[in-house]
């Protein structure tokens, strides 16, 4: 059986574990640029890279946790 998670397109999903009293998603963001959270222009240059853990409502009584492997990237707008 195949499921399909409702996630945006940069998004691939790497694996699951469903162990006794939870569910973890892996998850990594694939996008080839980011954007700058103040200037908002593209960059491709990438900077470093981290996993952050996110939990979500409950699913069948287990704790359902998302972990998101993602890059920050360089800002190349002067200033």
């Amino acid at each position: 059986m195949e499921t399909t998670l409702l996630l945006p397109a940069e998004f691939d999903v790497l694996g699951t574990c469903v162990c006794q009293g939870s569910v973890t998603i892996h998850l990594i963001f694939t996008a080839p640029v980011g954007l700058c959270p103040l200037c908002r222009c593209p960059s491709s240059r990438l900077h470093s890279h981290y996993r952050r853990t996110l939990a979500d409502l409950p699913l069948c009584g287990k704790q359902v946790r998302l972990q998101l492997y993602s890059r920050k990237f360089f800002c190349d707008t002067a200033g």
